[in-house]
This record gives structure tokens, sequence and C-alpha cells, in this order.
């Protein structure tokens, strides 16, 4: 469980930075726009691995028992929303 919250903290959780404030990393819309599609598809590959080991029957994302880590994914699914709709509007 440790490895798989880590995992949602340094990978998953940094990349929806550089969707959501691309600003903070670099200068101008070029720049944003390029970060946010390096960002995007970095999450298509973040979550295609995600959904590769957690869908496959259980009902919650370590097995049978309800842990930290599934509301901490449930927040980033509804990033992805939110992130499907920034990108949208950038390009």
């Amino acid at each position: 469980m440790q490895a798989f919250n880590l995992y949602l903290a340094t990978t998953v959780h940094v990349t929806f930075a550089h969707v959501f404030r691309p600003t903070r990393y670099g200068d101008g819309d070029a720049v944003a726009t390029a970060m946010r599609v390096k960002a995007t598809a970095m999450l298509d590959d973040a979550f295609e691995m995600i959904d590769k080991k957690t869908l496959d029957g259980r009902r919650c994302v370590h097995g049978d028992d309800y842990t930290i880590s599934d509301p901490y994914l449930l927040v980033f699914s509804r990033w992805l929303d939110r992130s499907k709709l920034l990108f949208e509007a950038a390009t």
C-alpha cells in the first residue's frame, strides 16, 4: 500500500501540477501548451498502469478492504475530468 501511495504522491500528483499550473515551470503560452501535452501523455501512461493493476474485479484499490488509497485515487480521477477540460480549452 505504501508503494502505491508513494507512486500517487510523487508521480501522479506531481504530473497534475504540470497540467494545472504550467506557468510555474516555464514561461509563455507555447511552453504551457507543450507541458500540458507531455503531462497528459504521462498521465495516460500512469493511469493505464494503475488500471492494469486494479481492474481485476477487486472492490477496492488493494482488494476487499477500503484503505487510504481509495479516496486518494478518487481525487485524481476527479482531476482527470478537470485536466481534460483545461487541455481542451488551451488547444
